[in-house]
């Protein structure tokens, strides 16, 4: 018997409209400080948010808007590298008719945190500022230790914020402030290198 493809004639007029594509951001990263324990990159994002306001004229249901980083990372052929420690910080504010998702897939390993429709955050909610900490594992031991030695690849970071909305007096922020990267050696005595070289 022979697969039909699907017509859709039973809808009636076709429910898509014209696809939007999402206008990716590339941010240049600094490295602000370093310890004698581990390397420190810090990120500050300037305008790294999304807003749909109430009443505004002609807003939509839904914005997004995506960023990504690569900053190239030198480890020394001795270390013991483990990987990096990740913590951002930003903040949201919405009611209960809005949605807001961000998805972060930093250095191989996804993150996903959302405030769900039913769910309202206001200004003084203590959850509208939040700090999320999470480890992503980049094992490579010392040069000599491995069959296959490698050099570790740059650090690369893709945040997608998104906020949608149920009707359009509903209020949905989400703002993305900072991240802060340890990049972790077993040892800790010749700390990677996060350098935008």
């Amino acid at each position: 018997m022979k697969a039909q493809q699907p017509t859709g004639d039973k809808m009636g007029p076709s429910p898509w409209g014209k696809l939007q594509g999402v206008h990716i951001d590339v941010v240049h990263a600094n490295t602000i400080s370093t310890s004698p324990t581990a390397n420190i990159l810090s990120l500050l994002f300037k305008d790294l948010s999304v807003q749909l306001d109430p009443g505004e004229k002609g807003a939509p249901l839904g914005r997004m808007k995506a960023v990504a980083v690569q900053v190239p990372v030198t480890v020394p052929d001795e270390a013991d590298f483990v990987g990096y420690v990740n913590q951002f910080r930003g903040s949201v504010m919405k009611t209960k008719g809005a949605r807001v998702t961000l998805i972060a897939d930093i250095a191989g390993t996804t993150h996903v945190m959302e405030f769900p429709f039913g769910d309202e955050v206001t200004a003084d909610d203590q959850r509208g500022n939040f700090m999320r900490e999470f480890f992503s594992l980049d094992r490579r031991g010392p040069k000599g230790t491995e069959p296959e030695f490698r050099q570790i690849g740059p650090y690369t970071l893709t945040l997608l914020l998104r906020v949608e909305r149920r009707a359009k007096d509903d209020l949905a922020v989400l703002n993305v402030d900072t991240l802060d990267v340890v990049a972790v050696n077993a040892a800790q005595q010749k700390p990677a290198q996060a350098v935008g070289k």
